[in-house]
C-alpha cells in the first residue's frame, strides 16, 4: 500500500511540474542558470502528502526536423524531463 501511495504522489507532482511549465511563456521555460535559461529550478525539494521528493528538472532545446532550419539556427522545441 505504501508503494502505491508514493507512486501516486510522485506522478501527481510530476504532472504538476509539467503544468507549471506548460503555463509559462516560452522564454521562461528553461532552468535557472541553465541552458536554455529560464525560471524553473534545476532541483527542488517538495513535499506532497507528507512525503518529501527531490524534483530534478532538465530542459533541452530540440531541433524540429520538419521546420526546414538547422538546429544551430533555431531551436523551436524544448524537451522537459522531470525526475
Amino acid at each position: 500500500m505504501q508503494t502505491s501511495r508514493i507512486l501516486v504522489s510522485a506522478s501527481a507532482l510530476a504532472n504538476e511540474q509539467f503544468e507549471i511549465a506548460h503555463n509559462m511563456p516560452y522564454s521562461y521555460v528553461g532552468t535557472v542558470d541553465g541552458v536554455p535559461p529560464g525560471k524553473i529550478p534545476a532541483a527542488q525539494n517538495l513535499t506532497r502528502d507528507n512525503l518529501r521528493f527531490l524534483v530534478e528538472t532538465t530542459i533541452r532545446n530540440v531541433d524540429d526536423p520538419f521546420d526546414g532550419t538547422a538546429a544551430a539556427v533555431r531551436a523551436i522545441l524544448r524537451r522537459l524531463i522531470i525526475n
